[in-house]
């Protein structure tokens, strides 16, 4: 998983996940919420709300969002 490659080389202080990926594909939503850690936080949003604040973020992995 490219998270885990992030993680060993990086020091995440949030995940930020869209609301609607623990609605539509938990599976997925909780991989990425585990891949960094206990000691992570992790912030859930709905997605219009993440989309804003990936403009100002200094990091943004998208794994699965094909508009811009």
């Amino acid at each position: 998983m490219v998270l885990a490659e992030i993680a060993a080389v990086h020091s995440v202080e949030k995940v930020v996940l869209a609301q609607e990926t623990r609605e539509h594909n938990p599976t997925h939503f909780e991989k990425v919420a585990a891949a960094f850690g206990k000691g992570v936080a992790v912030e859930v949003v709905p997605h219009a709300e993440l989309k804003k604040r990936s403009r100002e973020a200094k990091t943004n992995v998208r794994t699965g969002d094909f508009t811009a």
